[in-house]
């Protein structure tokens, strides 16, 4: 997913509404950074108090994986028939 924002983001002038395009570029965008976020954080999970297993940060990982295989679908939609 290097440097994946930029490629959807130069797709933006080729969609039907390019509006609708960026806006679902960008939840879907939010949804990766969210994926990676707890994916690296169940690296290092664990310390004082009580911290969250990397089990449960992998879980998270995965329904955030989830939604952002809707969100590309979104993307693929908005970008349209061009």
């Amino acid at each position: 997913m290097f440097k994946i924002d930029k490629s959807l983001k130069k797709l933006a002038s080729d969609a039907d509404d390019p509006e609708e395009f960026l806006n679902a570029v960008e939840e879907f965008l939010l949804r990766v950074s969210a994926a990676d976020s707890m994916a690296y954080s169940a690296n290092f999970a664990g310390g004082s108090g009580k911290p969250k297993p990397p089990s449960e940060y992998l879980r998270l990982a995965g329904e955030e994986v989830k939604d952002m295989r809707k969100r590309a679908d979104k993307v693929t939609k908005a970008l349209g028939s061009s």
